[in-house]
């Protein structure tokens, strides 16, 4: 038989093998959708434990859902196409890209980077990456005005929540941590930036001079921790274990609690490899990285619940805290985990949870409560204020 013939055969047989491959995952959801007994268990591609799909009644989302958790070897797949991607594009990023750059912004410095977008990664210098969801890079150029009856709303919210709390003595502390390229601005690309103070300078300015919160944006206390090391991931979104450390220790201080010094505990170097933003385009590097051993000879009990909520509890040490953020929460729960008797952090999502709603009706003379903010999730800021602030209520009836 002519050799053509049987390539073209087996190749056919090959295109419909991996056609019914990748179309087990629909035929399998449209069988459980329509009733037809399908009970099988998914397999989770990040623990490879089996879990049960529930319906959300959208056949669109339900397929979506179980195809990522069904399909063998997706992650795989997407990562080496990532990695197919970086090394294809990479002489374009750091050659001839470049030298086009330089080439049609001649009039300009030799320090000039035109900005390379791809989704929402933003290409820096020296393999540094920024995201630009959230319209983080309008918070970059000052070009997210916040009107004085904006801050006037969301001072309200912040008094509101600040009123129940001096009823039950517990101290509280507002706080915003700072988008990546706020302290890192001379990785950027060359971006024209609006003059004047930016938009959480100017409500830390307009909160601290018409109220007595405790409230920080807290630029200046990154920018004098990054002196010495990296303070955020070059290749994600969010501050590393220093830059947290960082963080925490602006937050006790304003609170009046004892600081531990940067330089009074162990510091381990390790390297990382890309993060989240790397995740978006696929362009991967190693950098610096650091672990803190902080209190080492404390041991706290410590559970995970749903949504990346972090509980603990340390009996050699007395007082509450309820740390309700975003992601950038996570980061300081080896912390403070050892610092008070019992922790609480949540995203702001899981505010309504009875154990959260426990949590913060037992709070007392003394304890801490600490609503946090990344910059460009600085509006979620006034309704997380006034919802805590109706739990609190609550427990005194």
């Amino acid at each position: 038989m002519n050799t053509n013939i049987i390539n073209k055969k087996i190749n056919t047989v090959l295109i419909v093998l991996f056609a019914l491959y990748l179309s087990s995952a629909l035929i399998l959801t449209i069988l459980r959708l329509s009733g037809l007994n399908y009970n099988g268990p998914v397999l989770d591609e990040k623990t490879y434990k089996t879990e049960q799909i529930v319906s959300s009644g959208n056949i669109i989302m339900d397929f979506d859902a179980f195809f990522e958790a069904s399909f063998p070897y997706r992650n795989a797949i997407i990562s080496i196409h990532r990695t197919d991607i970086q090394r294809f594009e990479a002489p374009y990023r750091h050659g001839l890209y470049k030298l086009l750059s330089e080439k049609l912004y001649s009039g300009y410095s030799r320090s000039f980077l035109a900005p390379l977008i791809d989704g929402e990664t933003l290409y820096g210098r020296e393999d540094w990456l920024f995201f630009t969801g959230g319209d983080s890079v309008k918070y970059y150029r000052n070009k997210k005005p916040l009107s004085e009856e904006m801050m006037s709303e969301w001072l309200a919210s912040f008094e509101a929540l600040e009123s129940v709390c001096n009823e039950k003595g517990i101290r509280l502390a507002i706080i915003i941590a700072p988008n990546k390229e706020q302290v890192y601005g001379e990785y950027m690309p060359s971006y024209t930036i609006d003059s004047g103070p930016k938009r959480d300078e100017l409500l830390e300015k307009y909160v601290t001079e018409n109220s007595s919160i405790n409230f920080c944006y807290l630029i200046d206390e990154m920018k004098a921790s990054k002196s010495t090391r990296e303070i955020y991931y070059r290749q994600d979104t969010h501050w590393n274990n220093l830059g947290a450390f960082a963080g925490v220790m602006s937050v006790y201080e304003s609170l009046g609690l004892p600081v531990t010094d940067i330089e009074d505990v162990q510091i381990i170097e390790t390297v990382k490899s890309g993060g989240d933003i790397s995740n978006f385009c696929g362009y991967i590097t190693d950098y610096p990285d650091y672990l803190i051993d902080y209190n080492p000879e404390i041991k706290p009990q410590q559970e995970s619940l749903e949504g990346g909520t972090f509980r603990s509890f340390c009996p050699e040490r007395t007082g509450k805290i309820v740390w309700i953020g975003d992601s950038f929460k996570n980061y300081v729960t080896k912390y403070i985990s050892k610092d008070f008797e019992q922790t609480l952090i949540l995203h702001r999502d899981y505010t309504e949870r009875n154990y959260t709603i426990e949590m913060l009706k037992s709070l007392g003379r003394g304890d801490i409560l600490v609503m946090e903010a990344v910059e460009r999730f600085d509006y979620t800021l006034a309704p997380s204020c006034l919802e805590t602030a109706e739990i609190l209520k609550n427990s005194f009836s």
